[in-house]
């Protein structure tokens, strides 16, 4: 009878007569070893971004960033770091990334690093929190509509 079908078994050695049933998978995952594919390492990254003025001093959130990571056990010491990741209209954003253990830990270190990094600008240096622009127009006559 297999031999008809080209000798065709499944996963578990048996000869292949339909859909493979929980038991025979968990029996390859038990049986077999598998690897981690994972491209370089393994930890957990996150990511907190920030909505800031273009006159907020980077290099200086840099540092702060890495002294947030540095002073919570909640960071595994691997990856700590702030760029600028975009140019809006009236912001910049920044990307502050950090590595933990696990995904618990992650979700954690970047709520903490969200509300320090904040209370530090705004502390530090209030006038970089967003704020709305406007330009003051000359006075001159109101423009008339046609009718």
């Amino acid at each position: 009878m297999g031999a008809d079908r080209g000798d065709q078994f499944d996963l578990c050695g048996r000869e292949d007569m339909g859909p493979a049933t929980a038991d025979c998978a968990a029996h390859v995952l038990i049986e077999n070893s598998f690897q981690n594919w994972t491209r370089e390492s393994s930890e957990i990254m996150g990511t907190a971004f920030l909505y800031v003025d273009y006159t907020v001093p980077v290099q200086e959130l840099r540092e702060k960033l890495l002294d947030i990571c540095r002073e919570s056990s909640l960071w595994d010491e691997k990856v700590c770091g702030l760029q600028v990741t975009d140019v809006k209209e009236r912001v910049i954003e920044l990307r502050c990334l950090m590595s933990s253990r696990n995904s618990s830990d992650n979700f954690d270190l970047r709520c903490l690093v969200r509300e320090e990094m904040i209370a530090y600008i705004r502390e530090r240096h209030p006038d970089a929190l967003p704020k709305t622009r406007f330009a003051a127009l000359p006075d001159g006559p109101t423009p008339v509509a046609a009718g």
